[in-house]
């Protein structure tokens, strides 16, 4: 294997966005696209993306695998699982699996009105779905033109008054 192919599979590795890893690897900007596609058939290079997966989930102990439906529990919840069929909130142990997953934070308000009547103030942090489909699209290898970024971790956050 060449190096510019090894670097490829390298940096493929990383992002998992064969234009970027072309780029990156030093392939023309003109046919970094075509070219990361082209490679990314190759054997060799099918090969030895297998070997870097293989030892980068024994490191981590995570597989892509693992990776994606994590994404996909946070890109395809549905806030219509926070509530039962009342329409009251569910308790968090009464949240399927996926649901809670999906949801970074709980916050639980106590909160007294004017008359002294008390409630409770449900907030409700879920990951931001719209980063998740992106994170996915990526994945799956439908790349863009600009190469993904980290950035924090954006909420969406939902307020819910309990009384």
């Amino acid at each position: 294997m060449t190096d510019k192919r090894e670097a490829f599979c390298q940096y493929y590795n990383i992002h998992g966005n064969a234009t970027k890893a072309a780029l990156e690897a030093g392939y023309s900007k003109n046919t970094a696209y075509s070219s990361g596609h082209r490679l990314l058939k190759k054997d060799e290079i099918k090969k030895r993306l297998s070997e870097l997966a293989e030892e980068r989930s024994l490191l981590a102990k995570v597989t892509i695998k693992e990776i994606i439906e994590e994404y996909a529990r946070i890109a395809f919840s549905d806030i219509k699982e926070i509530y039962n069929d009342n329409g009251e909130l569910k308790s968090v142990k009464e949240l399927d699996s996926d649901t809670s997953r999906a949801i970074s934070s709980i916050k639980t308000r106590k909160v007294t009105d004017g008359d002294g009547e008390v409630s409770y103030i449900e907030e409700y942090k879920f990951y931001d779905k719209q980063k998740a489909l992106e994170k996915l699209k990526d994945y799956i290898g439908n790349p863009t033109e600009e190469a993904p970024t980290e950035q924090e971790e954006d909420y969406t956050r939902i307020n819910i008054k309990i009384v």
